[in-house]
């Protein structure tokens, strides 16, 4: 199952990304990457202020996850609830 057309991901420019993530990491959002015990980056989570403001301030917000597919199982068990900055 594909939840991202093959269509729309052959339209990304590689360069437009590096834009894209260079604003969204100048604004102070947090990324976390998540590793496999080889070391290769196999998924990232990202968030930051609640967006809305219904919350005053009391919360945030996660704005993505993704992990690769056959890994969330052995992320999940490796990080064993705690993620570190």
């Amino acid at each position: 199952m594909n939840i991202v057309p093959f269509e729309y991901l052959g339209s990304l420019s590689y360069d437009d990304r590096i834009k894209m993530w260079q604003g969204i990491l100048s604004k102070g959002t947090l990324v976390y990457a998540a590793e496999n015990s080889e070391g290769q980056i196999v998924g990232f989570a990202n968030g930051g202020k609640e967006r809305t403001g219904e919350f005053n301030g009391d919360c945030g917000e996660l704005f993505a996850v993704y992990i690769k597919n056959g890994d969330w199982e052995k992320i999940s068990e490796q990080s064993n609830g705690r993620f570190n900055n």
